[in-house]
Order: C-alpha cells, then structure tokens, then sequence
C-alpha cells in the first residue's frame, strides 16, 4: 500500500482510539507522509502513531532494547550492506521465521530479497527509526562491509584472465567443428572486428561480424547439420553448461593468434530456432598498436574540443562525464585521460565491467555481481584506499551515483559514463535516479558526449555535387556547404564498405558557476542554450558536418550516428 493510501484509514483510526480530536479532512491535510507530521506538531506519540499503523498494515509493532546487536549469524546471512541500504534490523530466527525490523514499511520486495538470501519465510516488524538507527550504528556495519569487499575483492583477483582457458588458432586439430570455430575466430582478428554474432536460422547458422560499428555477413556458412555443434563448441571453451539450452549464459575464454592474445566475452541465448551466441572481442594491444595509441590525439577528436577535453581532466577535483550508447568510444575516451594524467605521483583506481584494457600504474578492478561486487559496493571500498582519481565503469543506480558525487564532493576527481540520448539528458537522467540536484551539479567538472563515425576509405573514396536537401543540412546548423561532398564507393581495401576505420565525434559542456546556477534553479532551456553559446559551445551534429566537409566522412554516416538538433 503506497503511502498517500494509508494517510486516510491511519487518521480516521487514530481518531476511533481517542488519540486524536478534530474533523479527519482536516487532520488529514496536516498529517504528511504516513502521518509523521502528526508526531512532529506534538498531535501523537511516535509510539502510537507505529502501533497503528502496524494495526493497519497487520503487522507486529516491536521496541528494541537500549544495548541491542544484530546476531552476528543474521550479519553474516544476509549482508551489512543489505541491512544498511534498506535500513532494516534483522532481530531474531525464530522456528525457522526471520523476523525483522524496520521505521519504514514499503520498501517494495524487502521480503523476497531477505527470503532470497536466506530460503526462510519473513516477519516484518515496525519500529522505531531511532532505535533501528541506534541499533544500525552499534552494529559496525561499514567495517563489516568493508571486510565483506575485501573478500569480494580477493575472490576476483584470483579470478582474473590468467586462469581462463587459452584456445590457440596454431593449434591443429582434426575435428571439422574445432577447424571451422577457428576459422571464424581467425578471420574475425584479421578483419580487426569487434563482435561476431552466431546466429541460429531454419537451415543452420548464419556468422556476421560488426566491423567499425556496422553488422557484416560472412563468407563462411554453416549446415544445420554442425549447428548445435558449433554452439556447443563456444560453450565448452567459455565454460558453460552445454547442457542448458532453454536459459541465458555469459563466460569467456581466450584466444592466442600468433603473439597476440584477445579476450572473448560470450553471450549465449535460446531463440526460436535455436541459441544465438555472440562474442565480444577485447584486445589488450589494440590501442597500443603502430596505427593507434592510448593518448587523447587517438580519439580523432576535433582541436577544439581536445583542448578543452584536456583541461578538465586535469583538474584537482570534480565529476567528469562522458555519454553515448553502447560501443561509442566512451570507455576508450576515459582510457586515453587516465593514461595521459598517470605520472605516477597519484592513487589512481577503476571500477569496471569488464576490465576492457590492462592500463600500467592503475589499479583495475573488475565486477563480479555473481560475488556480490558490484559498482557501489567496489566505490565504496577503494574509497578507503586513498585514491586520488577513480573511474568507475557505468554510473548504473542512485547508490552509485551518491557516492560518486560525494567523492567528486570530497576532494577527488572522478571519471565516469551515464546512458543519456544528449549531454543535457545527463543531468536530468541523474537526478531521476534520486540525487540531489544541487550536490551533483555542483560536483560537475564537464560532460563529453561523443559518437564513432567511419572513416572514408583513402582508396576508393569519390565525391559529387551538394543536393538541395544536402545544403540544407549545412544551412541548419549555420555552416558553409562544401563544393563537393565526400561519398562512399568501395573497393577489397574496405571490403567494399566505403569505410575503413572510425574516428570520434563529441560535443563538450563545461560547467561554469554560471551555468551550474541555471541547472540548479532549473531555467528554461532557451537561457541554458544562450548560456552555452558563450562558451562557443557546438553540437555533435555541427562537428560531424565539419568533418564531412574536411572530406573525412559523408552525410550518410552523419545521418546514421547522429540526429537533428542534437545537444
């Protein structure tokens, strides 16, 4: 029952015991939130106003003694930082019943997570918030959470790529499935592709590559007739169940081609015709490579935008934001910063899911949500290890968020990225997860959004005449079209693409005090734009065009990554 819903009965309630005097509608305009007001105006005890409400809600009222410990078998069973997120107490197990206490009696699926944790049924109990809180605080629980990430964090380590199965392309083998997965992985490094997609059809299974950002069908074809085969394959060199065909899997393996090795995330799903299988390529030396190295020159991004990128990077403090979707650069983007400000006078820690890259110097720790490390809970413990900047991988939750404010807050800087469809959508996206508008506008150093775009190939790239819509799209952002606009042909260099590599294009927001005031007090968005306009602020979509017309790119590619009126 939501809170607004028992504001009513509460009060009428009250009145039927003789605890409160006066007409319901009028009492119920003052009563608030469950009727905290009625305590806080001196109308009722906070003791009668929790007995009830328990009434109501059928549940038991308790009052917890002065010196009491949460049992250290209930700590351990279900986890301080459980306890501490959802402020709860558990007191006793009881015939088998966990009973538990709580101030606050609508924290939706606080039972089936207690349940999910111990197998045992629940009895929710309320109480006092300030005996629940005195309880919280006797109990130790940050220590206890702390010794618990410890333990996550060691699990991990022990759990890192060096213990992953090794599959070898140089190996030979007789088995025509074991040839035929090796072929597929080998011509995806050659093609220096990012994903191959393993896709189960009626009449066997389809192989497609996602080369720069863009989905490619392979020459190779596999019958039915070796299909589960093939899935089956993938699925002992990740270490899956082989047997399980009806439920999602996630492992990895991998894989030596000549000196180079990748690591190859999998992803197994059933589908209607059978299970779909795709696997993420992660090469350790791809940015460090003869064509591209780990620096923010690498990025491609424009000298303006570059310039001012870097300047806020080495900043003392701050929260530092990069958005777009999944494989836009965002995660290389916060590589190459940390890589340049690394000069090894500072703590330097990342949280990440997964550890994409090995980045000399930095302390890298990987997720692992099956044992219980997950962003939050990895942020807080390295906070205890005195690190001067942190990255954390995705800001996912509103746990996150918190504390990567409150870091950016207390004299750290702070890298991470937001899922938001523009920059100014982060703020918004934020602040929806819970946090404080003002703490986390006044943490913010700046928000890079960025996109990849293709690059023409040198070989066979042509170019024609501007079209009338085509000058429109110049015209609407104010630019000058070009004589002549770059198009994509094709040729065996580009495997008839048109493109052959990418490079990235972003839009940057500095938050000045001026512009921090106008978030905070929420202006219209006309005098924010106005705002940024001074800082000579340009969009994602200007900075493509400017591309196209240094013949870098076409207005197809500009179109496919980017949208109108993007800010």
């Amino acid at each position: 029952m939501s809170t607004d819903k028992i504001t009513r009965p509460l009060v009428a309630a009250l009145i039927r015991k003789g605890a409160l005097k006066g007409e319901t509608e009028g009492l119920i305009g003052i009563a608030g939130d469950s009727g905290h007001h009625l305590v806080s105006e001196g109308f009722v005890s906070e003791k009668v106003r929790l007995e009830t409400l328990a009434e109501l809600l059928h549940l038991d009222y308790i009052e917890l003694p002065v010196d009491f410990r949460i049992p250290e078998a209930l700590l351990n069973e279900l986890s301080a930082e459980t306890i501490k997120q959802h402020q709860c107490v558990p007191v006793s197990d009881e015939g088998g019943v966990i009973r538990v206490a709580l101030a606050y009696p609508y924290d939706a699926g606080i039972e089936d997570i207690i349940h999910a944790k111990t197998g045992a049924p629940v009895k929710l109990a309320l109480c006092d918030r300030e005996q629940i809180q005195g309880v919280l605080k006797r109990s130790n629980l940050d220590r206890q959470i702390l010794r618990d990430a410890s333990v996550g964090l060691k699990s991990v380590a022990g759990d890192g790529p060096d213990r992953s199965g090794i599959v070898d392309l140089a190996d030979d083998h007789d088995d025509p499935v074991v040839k035929l997965l090796n072929q597929i992985l080998g011509d995806a490094t050659r093609r220096q592709c990012s994903d191959i997609h393993v896709e189960s059809e009626p009449a066997g299974i389809g192989i497609k590559y996602r080369v720069d950002g863009v989905l490619l069908p392979s020459e190779l074809t596999v019958g039915d007739r070796y299909a589960d085969q093939l899935v089956s394959r993938i699925k002992v060199m990740a270490d899956l169940d082989i047997s399980e065909k009806q439920k999602p899997q996630d492992g990895r393996f991998r894989l030596k081609d000549g000196s180079a090795e990748v690591d190859v995330r999998v992803s197994v799903v059933p589908t209607s015709h059978g299970e779909d299988v795709v696997m993420r390529l992660l090469d350790q030396h791809a940015l460090a490579g003869k064509d591209q190295t780990l620096s923010l020159e690498g990025l491609g991004l424009s000298d303006a935008v570059l310039n001012r990128y870097r300047e806020s990077i080495h900043e003392p403090f701050g929260l530092i934001l990069l958005t777009g979707p999944t494989g836009s650069g965002k995660t290389t983007s916060l590589y190459a910063a940390l890589n340049e400000t690394n000069t090894g006078l500072e703590k330097i820690i990342t949280v990440e899911d997964p550890v994409e890259y090995q980045l000399p110097g930095i302390v890298q720790i990987p997720v692992n949500e099956k044992k219980g490390l997950t962003f939050a809970r990895g942020l807080r413990a390295i906070l205890r290890h005195d690190p001067d900047k942190i990255m954390i991988g995705e800001i996912r939750d509103a746990e996150t968020a918190e504390i990567a404010v409150q870091a950016a807050l207390t004299g750290h800087l702070v890298f991470s990225t937001v899922h938001a469809n523009t920059t100014l959508d982060v703020v918004g996206r934020i602040h929806h997860m819970g946090v404080d508008r003002y703490n986390f506008v006044s943490s913010l150093k700046c928000i890079l959004g960025q996109r990849l775009l293709r690059k023409l190939c040198s070989h066979c790239a042509s170019s024609q005449g501007p079209q009338p819509r085509e000058r429109q799209l110049f015209d609407s952002q104010r630019l000058t079209p070009p004589a002549q606009l770059p198009v994509a042909v094709g040729c065996e260099h580009c495997e008839h693409t048109g493109y052959k590599g990418r490079f990235a294009v972003a839009e940057f927001i500095y938050f000045t005090p001026e512009l921090k005031q106008m978030f905070i007090d929420q202006a219209p968005f006309r005098e924010i734009t106005a705002e940024l306009e001074k800082q000579a602020f340009s969009s994602m979509r200007t900075e493509a065009l400017k591309r196209v017309a240094a013949g870098e790119t076409t207005l197809v590619e500009v179109e496919r990554t980017t949208q109108r009126g993007m800010l």
